[in-house]
């Protein structure tokens, strides 16, 4: 399936919080892939929220995190013709599209343009917008509606003001952002639509506020989940401790989830293998990780994703992956996510004679 085919119909929708986990190849036998399974394209990296566990609410983001911008109608452009050419190549879509990264997508004022440009081009199965909500109007989510958006993830980051207005560090009232989705919810099904489907999610609060929550969006989104939580790779503050409050109650978060990854030590991260971001700027960094571009691969404003899927540079990654599984890295080094994996994810065993650049197979 091509350009312009609908790939999966309306009906057939999966709740976000278990789509990750169906339809799933077992990567160290599709190694290489000629087309990403997913690419992040960051509409900004700016944001109107400065959560505590987030990069966007720490002093290292102001100073490393930069330049601070929108995307441009001329990257965008030019990205959305490199993943024509890509799949082009490589004979097949990608997987998935994520129109989010570093910062709150919907303070890019063309969000829904892109959206619906993205969707004319028809290089991708699905497209995915997570945001904060606030900033989610009528008229954003009757675009997003008409233009055909899968998935849209609400992060949700308390239910009660106090939290709110402590997590965020915002003046934004709950309310106002469970208003806005379910505006997003009532069009949608006004219009007969079962798309974008509608995930809500929190970060564990270890609190009763768990099911506050469920019940505060029973009815509004589509599902209501509980996510578990990480630190930020790359700094020197601790997420979990700003967020929880103490160091002791971030070591017991850290605890909890190490106790419940499938992984429990350092792996080669499939991310290089599988991903790739497009940074407001046109920079190309490896994973959604990299908020300080220590993984940059080069910039699509002086080459093409083509070139750059298949470098050198990338290639020079992904063996240290699989050699060192990222140890003494500056931001790899300190990154959780590949405990996160799933089964099937597991490629400490690829053999890297199978790994190419620029075409050729090497030793």
């Amino acid at each position: 399936m091509m350009k312009g085919e609908s790939i999966v119909p309306e009906q057939a929708m999966k709740p976000f919080s278990t789509a990750y986990q169906s339809d799933r190849i077992k990567l160290v036998d599709a190694i290489p892939l000629s087309v990403p399974l997913c690419v992040s394209l960051e509409p900004t990296n700016i944001c109107n929220f400065r959560c505590l566990m987030c990069w966007q609410g720490m002093e290292e983001y102001r100073h490393r995190g930069g330049p601070f911008m929108n995307m441009s109608a001329d990257v965008f452009h030019k990205a959305l013709q490199d993943m024509e050419d890509i799949c082009a190549k490589g004979g097949s879509l990608i997987k998935l599209v994520k129109l989010y990264f570093a910062g709150e997508p919907l303070l890019n004022k063309n969000i829904g343009e892109m959206l619906r440009e993205l969707k004319e081009a028809g290089v991708c199965q699905q497209v995915e917008v997570t945001t904060n909500a606030s900033l989610l109007s009528a008229e954003l989510s009757r675009a997003f509606v008409d233009y055909g958006l899968d998935y849209l993830r609400a992060s949700i980051y308390s239910v009660y003001t106090d939290n709110h207005r402590r997590i965020t560090q915002t003046e934004v009232p709950p309310n106002e952002i469970r208003d806005n989705i379910a505006y997003l919810r009532k069009y949608r099904d006004e219009q007969n639509k079962q798309k974008p489907y509608i995930s809500a999610k929190i970060i564990d609060t270890h609190s009763e506020e768990n099911d506050q929550f469920k019940e505060f969006y029973s009815g509004v989104s589509d599902e209501a989940w509980i996510d578990v939580p990480w630190d930020v790779a790359g700094t020197q503050e601790k997420a979990l401790d700003r967020l929880y409050g103490s160091e002791g109650a971030g070591f017991e978060a850290r605890k909890e989830y190490h106790e419940t990854s499938l992984f429990k030590k350092r792996k080669a991260c499939r991310y290089p293998f599988t991903h790739l971001v497009i940074k407001s700027n046109g920079d190309v960094v490896v994973c959604c990780m990299d908020w300080p571009r220590q993984t940059k691969l080069g910039n699509i404003m002086e080459e093409s994703l083509v070139n750059i899927w298949e470098g050198k540079k990338l290639y020079d990654f992904r063996v240290m992956q699989l050699k060192t599984h990222g140890a003494g890295h500056p931001l790899c080094g300190t990154c959780e996510v590949p405990l996160r994996d799933c089964a099937e994810d597991d490629i400490d065993t690829l053999d890297i004679r199978k790994l190419t650049y620029t075409g050729e197979e090497m030793e």
